[in-house]
């Protein structure tokens, strides 16, 4: 079951930057049932992703997460030197290139725009799902980037056999915009 799910995780997930996640999600973020585990260390290939990474004055991985029932989750942490910076960061993370870079990631992938709730001062997310093969089941990966101030967060939300539950993505979601408030 994980190896299904971190199968794009691998692909989509920010890498480098410190493994100190002071500001990304913590295994206290979830409810009970969780497991965290060490950051990815793929490499992104997405121009669109390399560009905000470039422009930020710092970035920080989360572990990844990971229930029992087929979902993993992970988040990387963009600082930039002032709001407007951050803005630039978060276009090029929701935009269209960056949708199309990761369905192409994925081969057959179809890619939505998937409506959250308000957090933070901008968000956007996107849903890539990928059809079930006889190497590995349905899966629905969430793409959700949110901005607070000179912050930006990549959330990446993973369920095999079902979607991710919205609740939890919108809390997740609007923890991590809110921890982007510390100085």
């Amino acid at each position: 079951m994980r190896r299904a799910a971190l199968v794009l995780l691998l692909i989509l997930a920010g890498c480098g930057g410190s493994d100190d996640a002071k500001l990304g999600l913590r295994l206290s973020d979830f409810p009970s049932g969780w497991r965290q585990y060490g950051p990815d260390s793929k490499k992104v290939t997405c121009a669109s992703i390399l560009d905000a990474r470039r422009r930020a004055a710092e970035h920080q991985q989360s572990p990844q997460f990971e229930h029992p029932d087929g979902f993993v989750v992970a988040s990387t942490v963009y600082r930039y030197a002032d709001a407007q910076e951050a803005g630039a960061g978060f276009k090029a993370l929701s935009s269209d290139t960056t949708g199309r870079c990761l369905a192409k990631s994925q081969g057959s992938a179809t890619t939505a725009a998937l409506s959250v709730s308000a957090a933070g001062d901008e968000r956007s997310a996107l849903r890539a799902t990928l059809p079930a093969t006889k190497d590995h089941p349905v899966a629905a990966y969430d793409f959700v980037v949110v901005r607070t101030g000179s912050g930006v967060a990549e959330l990446i939300f993973a369920g095999v056999r079902k979607p991710f539950d919205a609740r939890l993505r919108e809390q997740l979601t609007a923890t991590l915009a809110d921890r982007l408030k510390a100085p």
